[in-house]
């Protein structure tokens, strides 16, 4: 997984996973919404929730590349080249 800031990558997380699946690269989303977001876990918050802005910028940015055992070199290498292209 990546954090994706638009401040220093000039496009943001969802921007970016479209990039990518232009270029037929899956990604997910993982970790969003934050906990504390979550309906099933709003009753177990805290009263003052509000300083986790930290907790909802990664969230927010977070984006998960794809990975398993078994990733040929030539993916891996596909997948940086997107990025960088993106970013560019």
């Amino acid at each position: 997984s990546i954090l994706v800031q638009r401040d220093v990558a000039r496009l943001n997380r969802d921007e970016l996973a479209c990039a990518l699946l232009d270029e037929n690269i899956e990604t997910k989303k993982y970790f969003f919404p934050a906990l504390h977001r979550q309906k099933l876990y709003a009753d177990y918050q805290p009263e003052d929730s509000s300083d986790l802005k930290r907790t909802e910028l990664i969230s927010e940015g977070i984006l998960s590349l794809p990975i398993y055992e078994s990733l040929p070199d030539e993916t891996v290498e596909k997948v940086a080249l997107a990025i960088r292209n993106a970013l560019l």
